[in-house]
This record gives structure tokens, C-alpha cells and sequence, in this order.
């Protein structure tokens, strides 16, 4: 009995030392594998934010470049058009000058013309009333002239025949 008790507690033994060994692997596997998953989870975690974070950098740049981008395209149209606007009021009024300056000049030379047309035609007037002064003096010294000639002539006749008539009485 002894010998059969011996041969079958034997086997229990290496049975139970099996399962024993099998517990102490499953405990350490499980032990391994909670901390194999608490180190997944960590890794992930820390995957997730470093992933997060990078994100978080390449959209932040992106929309800082798009948002540059924007800003110095609106920047660069309100300068054109400040610029366009400044440039064209200068040019106005520096057209407007010119033209000022060029109607003052054509004013000036028109009435200097106007004075020296008025002025020749007032001297034309005054050389024409002085010839016709002159014109009529001598047309009337010679009417004068020949008014005294005809009555001299005239006198003379009536002279002479005066005296022919006394003559002949």
C-alpha cells in the first residue's frame, strides 16, 4: 500500500507542480501583461499628445502662414491703393498748376495782344484823323485859295467893267 500510495500521490505531486508552475507563468504573464498594457496605454498617451502637439504645430504654422498670406495681400492692397490714390491727387494737382500756370501765361500773351491791336487801331484812328485834319486844312486853304481867286477874279471883273462903263460914259 504503501508503494501504490507512493506511485500515486507521485504523479498528483508532478501534477500540481505543473499547475503550480502554470499558475506562477499566468501570474507573471498577467502580471506582464497589465503592465504591458499600462505601458501600452502610456506609450499611447504619450504617442497621442506628441501627435497632438505636432498637429497642433503644423496647423498653427499653416494658418499663421495663411494668415500672413492674407494679411500682406490686404496690406499690400490698401498700400497700392493708398499709393494709387496719393499718386493721382499729386498728379492733379500738379496738372491742375500746369494748367493754371499755362492759362495765365495765354491770358497774359492774349491781352498783350489785345493791348497792342487796340493800341495800333487806336494809333490807326489818330494817324487817320490827323491826315483827315490835315486833308481838310489843305483842302480848305485850297478851297480858301480858290475862293479868294474867284473873287478877286470876280472883283476884278466887276472892277474892269466898272470901269469900262465909266469909260464909256
Amino acid at each position: 500500500m504503501c508503494s501504490s500510495m507512493r506511485y500515486t500521490y507521485m504523479p498528483n505531486i508532478k501534477l500540481l507542480s505543473s499547475i503550480l508552475q502554470k499558475l506562477l507563468q499566468n501570474f507573471n504573464q498577467g502580471k506582464s501583461f497589465e503592465t504591458d498594457r499600462q505601458t501600452d496605454r502610456q506609450t499611447d498617451r504619450q504617442t497621442d499628445r506628441q501627435t497632438d502637439r505636432q498637429t497642433d504645430r503644423q496647423t498653427d504654422r499653416q494658418t499663421h502662414r495663411q494668415t500672413d498670406r492674407h494679411t500682406d495681400t490686404q496690406t499690400d492692397r490698401q498700400t497700392d491703393r493708398q499709393t494709387d490714390r496719393q499718386t493721382d491727387r499729386q498728379t492733379d494737382r500738379q496738372t491742375d498748376r500746369q494748367t493754371r500756370h499755362t492759362d495765365r501765361q495765354t491770358d497774359r500773351q492774349t491781352d498783350r495782344q489785345t493791348d497792342r491791336q487796340t493800341t495800333d487801331r487806336q494809333t490807326d484812328r489818330q494817324t487817320y484823323r490827323q491826315a483827315d485834319r490835315q486833308a481838310d486844312r489843305h483842302a480848305g486853304r485850297q478851297t480858301d485859295r480858290q475862293a479868294r481867286r474867284q473873287a478877286h477874279r470876280h472883283a476884278g471883273r466887276q472892277v474892269r467893267r466898272q470901269a469900262r462903263r465909266q469909260a464909256r460914259r
